[in-house]
């Protein structure tokens, strides 16, 4: 496995790659730098970085929004929680900064999944990633 312009990562460094993969999913309310991220698993910030683009094709913080903001999309969709509740649940204390990062990254509000389901309209909206 390769990161672009990189040698070859440690299978080692794809096993703490992943343990950061599964931190960042188990707890969406903590957002954890980079930093702490690498040191949870032993590694520098520039292994870990080189180490999880080369496994998941992004940086740890580009997957951790991307993960938080699929999963507020789903749970949006799926239950009844209001915006505040969901947006806490994935780590963002201020709605309209979430309501930002919802938008750039699927392109709509998510004010716009709660009046589809309200409205009884067609699901998904497009999930784009």
């Amino acid at each position: 496995m390769h990161a672009a312009g990189e040698g070859p990562v440690s299978l080692l460094h794809v096993q703490k790659a992943q343990a950061v993969e599964q931190i960042i999913r188990k707890d969406f309310e903590k957002w954890h730098t980079v930093e702490e991220l690498a040191t949870m698993v032993g590694l520098t910030e520039l292994q870990l970085q080189t180490a999880f683009k080369s496994v998941y094709g992004k940086t740890a913080g580009a997957y951790s929004r991307e993960a938080r903001l699929k999963y507020a999309h789903e749970q949006l969709e799926q239950t009844d929680a209001p915006l505040r509740v969901v947006c806490e649940q994935v780590g963002y204390p201020d709605p309209s900064n979430f309501s930002v990062a919802f938008l750039k990254q699927f392109g709509y509000r998510p004010g716009e999944i709660q009046r589809r389901r309200k409205a009884s309209l067609p699901y998904p909206l497009p999930l784009r990633l």
